[in-house]
């Protein structure tokens, strides 16, 4: 496949473009930010959103990956399978009782693992630990909702933990199975394990500010800045160039 115009959202994607995708195969890469964050709010972000809550606790939003109901199709995933998304949740449970001061907010792209009955035990104990809350009223808890109304992230990843990491929050990517590691280069963002996951919360929780400025370097490497109206200008001069070659 070749491309005339191919748009990436930072200097590490770039340089990653252009060792993998070198010309002939896209002619121009363009600079654009993240184009999905001009749709959060801006300004202050509200730091208690739930319902009846009174208190200064930090939320978590935590994005696991998509269960697919059908169990053959579950199996054939060795990377996205219930397995994975239940020892993810045995972590998150772990992690709640470590920090009783912090909410954790389970925000899924669909919610039918709760009716799969091999998620019936965990989905148990996730109700059973106060700090954890499943975000499953999806017209109350939209993504732009859920991700504005967080104070940092532990995801594995995924686009809404790139949109997270561009609007200026701190998000802790687990690497999972050497994902997204022999991909692509995360640096401080990203948590081999449980035990880098626990230091970083720890680390969130005694001093937010300090944490977040710590991950700038990799986020600004990561993420252009945001130049709302770029994407209009840039497709402006594609079609005006085009125009001027048909003359």
């Amino acid at each position: 496949m070749v491309f005339d115009y191919y748009f990436v959202g930072g200097e590490k994607t770039k340089n990653l473009t252009n060792q993998r995708m070198p010309k002939p195969f896209i002619e121009n890469i363009l600079n654009l930010y993240l184009v999905k964050v001009d749709k959060y709010k801006k300004g202050n972000i509200e730091t208690n959103s739930l319902d009846n809550s009174k208190n200064n606790k930090l939320k978590c939003l935590v994005i696991d990956l998509n269960s697919v109901p059908q169990w053959y199709e579950n199996g054939r995933s060795p990377t996205n399978n219930w397995r994975l998304n239940k020892e993810f949740y045995q972590k998150i449970i772990k992690l709640a009782k470590n920090f009783s001061q912090i909410d954790f907010l389970i925000k899924s792209k669909n919610y039918e693992w709760l009716e799969i009955p091999y998620f019936k035990e965990i989905l148990i104990d996730l109700n059973l630990q106060k700090n954890i809350i499943i975000l499953s009223d999806t017209k109350k808890w939209t993504t732009a909702k859920s991700a504005e109304n967080c104070d940092f992230a532990i995801a594995i990843y995924s686009s809404l933990s790139d949109e997270i990491l561009a609007m200026g929050k701190p998000a802790i990517i687990f690497d999972w199975c050497g994902n997204p590691e022999k991909y692509f280069d995360f640096g401080k963002i990203l948590a081999k394990n449980y035990q880098e996951t626990l230091d970083k919360v720890n680390l969130i929780y005694k001093d937010y500010k300090k944490y977040n400025s710590e991950i700038d370097q990799d986020r600004n490497e990561i993420y252009f800045k945001a130049q709302p109206g770029k994407l209009n200008s840039e497709l402006n001069k594609i079609f005006l160039s085009i125009k001027d070659n048909k003359s």
